[in-house]
């Protein structure tokens, strides 16, 4: 084995978290021949071209950037790299087994979740939707099955209280770049014993589509809380009040009584948006509709009180 500080590592990875694990690992001092990223994306009206987080750092320091369309036909690149290791971080796409083949001594991935628990694109959102009490990173030998490969660390973080998606994201990024420094060199030495996935235990974190972000109101309190977590701050799940989207970002567990409707507004004014569903009562604490911006639950009923009375779907 090389140097530490001589081993060639070549990353894969796409969004903040990526990029925030990945300046750590190049702070730190570690060689890396290049970055793999998805395209750049059109956003907005006017299709102004927005390039991923972790392109933009990877150009800052000088690190070759490699963004094919789809990798599993568009990976000549490769030959041109000399790589020790591949290091994932939420990349985007399925990695081809010529890719995996590539590295000398193997191709990781960081995972959020505590394997084999949440298989899948969104691990950290449904942590938080199952209403679990602690999730992590996980590192792993990647192999050509989703997430399957065997375990070589593992690192737990607690879930707060009153964490969102966003939240929680935001404390990923600190303890996944900690995990990174404290795993890499055993990596490097071949330290690290992998222990196999257990497959009885495997759960999955399916992608969430657009129709996962409208509430469902036939779901107990607890779960449909679970949601508004799992979902808050970006994209943002919502109530239908007739053609309106009504986002909630925030709420708490009123009561557990069950007397009213399911879906009706049972208060709305100065002192806050109670919601009855299935198993209690709801306030919601941070609201958007549709078309205006988020403000709190208390100041938007006490300017929509007509929604008393209402009901959402």
């Amino acid at each position: 084995m090389k140097d530490l500080k001589e081993v060639n590592f070549l990353l894969m990875g796409t969004p903040e978290l990526a990029r925030d694990v990945f300046q750590s690992i190049h702070q730190e001092g570690y060689k890396i021949v290049g970055l793999v990223c998805q395209p750049d994306t059109l956003t907005g009206r006017d299709k102004t071209i927005t390039k991923p987080p972790t392109k933009i750092w990877a150009e800052a320091n000088q690190i070759p950037v490699f963004q094919p369309e789809k990798i599993k036909e568009e990976n000549q690149f490769l030959n041109h790299l000399d790589v020790d290791f591949i290091l994932t971080l939420a990349y985007g796409q399925i990695v081809p087994q010529v890719v995996l083949d590539k590295p000398r001594f193997g191709a990781f991935n960081f995972h959020g979740s505590l394997l084999p628990k949440y298989r899948g694109a969104s691990p950290i959102r449904y942590a938080l939707i199952n209403q679990e009490k602690e999730t992590g990173m996980t590192l792993m030998k990647m192999v050509m099955a989703m997430d399957a490969g065997p375990i070589y660390a593992m690192k737990r973080l607690p879930i707060l209280e009153d964490d969102n998606y966003t939240s929680l994201l935001q404390r990923f990024s600190t303890f996944t770049s900690q995990f990174a420094l404290q795993v890499l060199p055993r990596l490097c030495r071949g330290e690290l014993s992998p222990i196999d996935q257990h497959e009885k235990e495997v759960t999955f974190a399916p992608l969430i589509k657009k129709e996962d972000e409208h509430f469902n109101l036939t779901l107990p309190i607890d779960s449909l809380l679970g949601w508004i977590r799992g979902l808050a701050d970006i994209p943002g799940g919502y109530f239908k009040y007739g053609d309106k989207k009504l986002k909630v970002f925030h709420a708490s567990i009123f009561n557990r009584s069950q007397m009213h409707p399911i879906g009706m507004m049972i208060k709305a004014d100065h002192e806050g948006l109670h919601l009855q569903v299935n198993g209690g009562i709801l306030n919601l604490l941070h609201v958007q509709m549709e078309g205006k911006g988020k403000m709190l639950g208390a100041v938007f009923g006490n300017g929509h009180r007509q929604l008393q009375g209402q009901l959402l779907t």
